[in-house]
């Protein structure tokens, strides 16, 4: 800790006034009223921006401060002792607040990557709640979206690329807590990190299994993420400076590569029992990969579909389907790459000697 600055000196103050506040008890029952809640992490917020601006601008952005640490330690503390519906409201509505880069604040980087830990482990280890796990988990995908539409905002991606020069992107990290997070909440038994021993933790995997809408809602989510994900507009590339469209083209490529292996090795697998709408929207992503990615993933995106067709364990009637709608689409791939080739080799002969 950098003893000699007045906010490195009083932070553990700070952090021991905040956990009293935040835990106090009577009979047994957290007594904190709501708005004093809002006000409490409010003020928390503002100290962590604080201490990102005193020493912040010769460090490494994508990392946090002995004193930050201190406070994530404290909000990862308030995430095991809260059991309090409202109060475990309010302290997610707080999390999500901070998964949002913001280019005024030094260290929102770091804070981001923090924090995205943090929910990961609420999620998966501890348990959220069957009552709050619907509104933080659509929360959560809106503000991913949110990061990855940076990639076409100039300033931010000024930033996030030279904070990636050593270490990986903000996009990258994003990504893989996606990948993680939506492997869980399509199929929990598919996560290794999940905690098999907490109770509400075990609530909640029963809940994710087990209700229909919920898992509509997560697919949908899925599909909607990776599809913007995958296919940037022209108009959003065009917002960028030429500077840094190479860059941010590579870094497209390399998360599409990603996202079509999460696609082949989990969701197809998972996505035997969903309506033929969203399988038709999984074949569609793959489709989408083939077109707008090199040699390599365009193989992949073909192999993916053919295993589809023909690797079929135990068949039965949904697997089937999902195997038509992979064999129509593989063919129509097929017809794609002989027009095109019988195209080229017309060219060809056309062109002068």
């Amino acid at each position: 800790m950098r003893a000699g600055t007045l906010i490195g000196k009083l932070i553990p103050s700070m952090i021991n006034t905040f956990k009293a506040i935040f835990t106090l008890h009577s009979e047994g029952q957290l007594i904190l009223p709501i708005e004093y809640q809002r006000e409490a992490y409010k003020l928390l917020k503002e100290i962590m921006i604080l201490i990102s601006f005193t020493e912040g601008v010769h460090c490494d952005p994508t990392k946090v401060f002995v004193e930050e640490k201190l406070i994530f330690e404290l909000i990862e503390y308030l995430s095991v002792v809260y059991n309090d519906l409202s109060m475990q409201k309010e302290y997610f509505d707080f999390l999500l607040e901070l998964v949002e880069f913001k280019v005024s604040v030094i260290h929102s980087d770091g804070f981001v990557r923090r924090v995205m830990e943090i929910l990961k482990n609420c999620l998966l280890i501890q348990g959220i709640g069957k009552e709050l796990l619907k509104e933080v988990v659509s929360k959560l995908y809106y503000k991913l979206e949110s990061v990855m539409d940076l990639r076409f905002d100039n300033e931010a991606c000024k930033i996030l690329l030279s904070n990636a020069s050593n270490s990986q992107s903000l996009w990258h990290i994003v990504i893989r807590y996606f990948i993680v997070i939506s492997t869980y909440l399509v199929n929990p038994k598919l996560c290794e990190d999940r905690n098999t021993n907490s109770e509400r933790a075990i609530a909640d995997e029963k809940f994710i299994s087990s209700n229909k809408e919920f898992q509509d809602m997560i697919w949908n989510h899925i599909v909607h993420f990776i599809n913007k994900v995958k296919a940037p507009s022209k108009d959003s590339l065009n917002k960028l400076n030429k500077s840094l469209t190479e860059s941010i083209i590579i870094i497209n490529q390399e998360l599409n590569s990603i996202l079509l292996a999460f696609i082949g090795n989990i969701l197809l697998p998972s996505s035997i029992e969903l309506s033929r709408e969203l399988q038709e929207s999984l074949i569609n992503l793959i489709n989408t990969g083939y077109s707008s990615s090199g040699s390599f993933l365009s193989k992949f995106c073909m192999d993916t579909l053919l295993s589809l067709c023909i690797k079929i364990k135990e068949p039965s009637e949904m697997k089937c389907k999902m195997a038509g709608l992979a064999a129509v689409a593989l063919i129509n791939k097929c017809k794609e790459l002989l027009r095109k080739f019988i195209e080229d080799e017309h060219n060809k002969v056309m062109l002068p000697e």
